[in-house]
Protein backbone atom coordinates (compact mmCIF):
# COMPACT_ATOMS: atom_id res chain seq x y z
CA UNK A 1 0.00 0.00 0.00
CA UNK A 2 2.65 2.09 0.82
CA UNK A 3 4.20 1.93 -2.07
CA UNK A 4 1.27 2.66 -4.77
CA UNK A 5 1.18 5.82 -2.61
CA UNK A 6 4.23 6.77 -3.22
CA UNK A 7 4.28 6.06 -6.86
CA UNK A 8 1.29 8.35 -6.99
CA UNK A 9 2.88 11.31 -5.66
CA UNK A 10 6.13 10.92 -8.47
CA UNK A 11 3.60 10.82 -11.06
CA UNK A 12 1.79 13.91 -10.24
CA UNK A 13 5.54 15.97 -9.05
CA UNK A 14 6.37 14.64 -12.36
CA UNK A 15 3.06 15.87 -14.24
CA UNK A 16 3.28 19.17 -12.50
CA UNK A 17 7.14 19.37 -13.53
CA UNK A 18 5.83 19.15 -17.11
CA UNK A 19 3.07 20.74 -17.12
CA UNK A 20 5.09 24.33 -15.11
CA UNK A 21 8.12 23.64 -17.99
CA UNK A 22 5.84 23.85 -20.85
CA UNK A 23 3.82 26.71 -20.08
CA UNK A 24 7.23 28.53 -18.96
CA UNK A 25 8.61 27.55 -22.81
CA UNK A 26 5.10 28.61 -24.40
CA UNK A 27 5.23 31.72 -22.53
CA UNK A 28 8.78 32.28 -23.61
CA UNK A 29 8.43 32.00 -27.42
CA UNK A 30 4.85 33.82 -27.45
CA UNK A 31 7.09 36.89 -25.95
CA UNK A 32 10.30 36.36 -28.39
CA UNK A 33 7.96 35.77 -31.44
CA UNK A 34 5.59 38.93 -30.15
CA UNK A 35 8.58 40.83 -30.34
CA UNK A 36 9.84 40.00 -33.35
CA UNK A 37 6.29 40.37 -34.70
CA UNK A 38 6.14 43.86 -34.00
CA UNK A 39 9.77 44.95 -34.92
CA UNK A 40 9.54 44.04 -38.39
CA UNK A 41 6.25 45.26 -39.12
CA UNK A 42 7.04 49.10 -37.68
CA UNK A 43 10.01 48.59 -40.30
CA UNK A 44 8.29 46.84 -42.77
CA UNK A 45 5.19 48.86 -42.62
CA UNK A 46 6.07 51.84 -41.58
CA UNK A 47 3.34 54.07 -42.75
CA UNK A 48 2.49 51.81 -45.56
CA UNK A 49 4.23 53.12 -48.20
CA UNK A 50 2.18 51.80 -50.88
CA UNK A 51 -1.19 53.01 -49.17
CA UNK A 52 0.72 56.36 -48.70
CA UNK A 53 2.04 56.15 -52.97
CA UNK A 54 -1.76 55.47 -53.84
CA UNK A 55 -3.02 58.99 -51.91
CA UNK A 56 -0.23 60.87 -53.16
CA UNK A 57 -1.45 59.70 -56.56
CA UNK A 58 -4.87 61.06 -55.45
CA UNK A 59 -3.93 64.02 -54.18
CA UNK A 60 -2.62 64.71 -57.65
CA UNK A 61 -5.51 63.96 -59.43
CA UNK A 62 -7.19 66.67 -56.93
CA UNK A 63 -4.71 69.33 -57.07
CA UNK A 64 -4.92 69.22 -61.00
CA UNK A 65 -8.86 69.26 -60.61
CA UNK A 66 -9.07 72.16 -57.96
CA UNK A 67 -6.36 74.74 -59.48
CA UNK A 68 -8.25 74.11 -62.59
CA UNK A 69 -11.89 74.58 -61.81
CA UNK A 70 -11.72 77.30 -59.03
CA UNK A 71 -10.72 79.53 -62.25
CA UNK A 72 -14.01 81.97 -63.43
CA UNK A 73 -12.66 81.19 -66.88
CA UNK A 74 -11.89 77.62 -68.27
CA UNK A 75 -8.71 77.38 -70.61
CA UNK A 76 -8.79 75.26 -73.53
CA UNK A 77 -5.82 72.60 -71.79
CA UNK A 78 -6.22 71.96 -68.15
CA UNK A 79 -3.02 73.33 -66.62
CA UNK A 80 -0.99 70.53 -64.72
CA UNK A 81 0.26 71.68 -61.26
CA UNK A 82 3.73 71.12 -60.36
CA UNK A 83 5.23 67.78 -58.67
CA UNK A 84 4.63 68.20 -54.88
CA UNK A 85 6.82 66.52 -52.19
CA UNK A 86 6.23 66.26 -48.62
CA UNK A 87 8.59 64.33 -46.16
CA UNK A 88 7.90 62.97 -41.88
CA UNK A 89 10.86 61.38 -40.16
CA UNK A 90 9.62 58.53 -37.20
CA UNK A 91 12.24 57.70 -34.43
CA UNK A 92 11.90 53.91 -33.85
CA UNK A 93 13.90 51.91 -31.26
CA UNK A 94 17.35 51.65 -32.94
CA UNK A 95 16.45 53.23 -36.41
CA UNK A 96 14.95 56.97 -38.02
CA UNK A 97 12.67 56.34 -40.79
CA UNK A 98 12.12 59.17 -43.14
CA UNK A 99 9.50 58.75 -45.15
CA UNK A 100 9.34 61.44 -48.49
CA UNK A 101 5.96 61.11 -50.72
CA UNK A 102 4.97 63.00 -53.48
CA UNK A 103 3.29 62.91 -57.14
CA UNK A 104 4.29 63.92 -60.49
CA UNK A 105 1.36 64.05 -63.01
CA UNK A 106 2.06 64.22 -66.91
CA UNK A 107 -0.23 65.08 -70.00
CA UNK A 108 -1.21 61.97 -72.36
CA UNK A 109 -2.61 62.33 -75.84
CA UNK A 110 -6.29 63.43 -75.76
CA UNK A 111 -8.46 61.34 -76.12
CA UNK A 112 -11.10 63.31 -78.29
CA UNK A 113 -11.26 66.73 -78.21
CA UNK A 114 -12.50 68.41 -74.94
CA UNK A 115 -11.57 65.35 -73.28
CA UNK A 116 -7.64 65.25 -72.12
CA UNK A 117 -6.00 62.20 -70.38
CA UNK A 118 -3.12 62.26 -67.93
CA UNK A 119 -1.41 60.01 -65.89
CA UNK A 120 -0.27 61.08 -62.07
CA UNK A 121 2.36 58.34 -60.14
CA UNK A 122 2.43 58.48 -56.30
CA UNK A 123 5.62 57.46 -55.13
CA UNK A 124 6.63 56.89 -51.44
CA UNK A 125 10.02 56.49 -50.31
CA UNK A 126 9.72 54.95 -46.97
CA UNK A 127 12.61 55.00 -45.68
CA UNK A 128 16.20 56.64 -45.37
CA UNK A 129 19.34 55.96 -44.11
CA UNK A 130 20.67 52.35 -43.63
CA UNK A 131 18.31 50.02 -44.61
CA UNK A 132 18.61 50.66 -48.50
CA UNK A 133 14.72 50.43 -49.58
CA UNK A 134 13.90 51.89 -52.96
CA UNK A 135 10.92 53.93 -53.93
CA UNK A 136 6.86 52.21 -54.01
CA UNK A 137 5.05 54.15 -56.78
CA UNK A 138 1.27 53.67 -57.69
CA UNK A 139 0.18 55.01 -61.21
CA UNK A 140 -3.24 55.84 -62.16
CA UNK A 141 -5.09 57.11 -65.41
CA UNK A 142 -7.65 59.51 -65.94
CA UNK A 143 -9.75 61.74 -68.05
CA UNK A 144 -10.25 65.51 -67.82
CA UNK A 145 -13.63 66.20 -69.95
CA UNK A 146 -14.61 70.15 -70.37
CA UNK A 147 -18.09 71.35 -69.50
CA UNK A 148 -19.45 74.25 -67.23
CA UNK A 149 -16.55 72.63 -65.11
CA UNK A 150 -14.02 70.68 -65.75
CA UNK A 151 -14.93 66.43 -64.88
CA UNK A 152 -13.05 63.78 -63.85
CA UNK A 153 -13.75 60.50 -66.18
CA UNK A 154 -12.17 57.12 -66.41
CA UNK A 155 -10.25 56.96 -63.62
CA UNK A 156 -8.21 53.30 -63.52
CA UNK A 157 -4.94 51.80 -61.74
CA UNK A 158 -2.29 51.25 -64.32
Amino acid sequence: MERHASERGNTLLIATALVTGMTVLSLGAAKFLRQQTSAGAELRFAGYPTAQALYAAEKGINALMYQNNIKPVRDAIPEIPPPATWERTIAYPGVTVTQRVGYRIVALDPVTPGVFRYEVTGEAVPVGGNTGWGPITRTLRFDVASGSAWVLQRYEQK
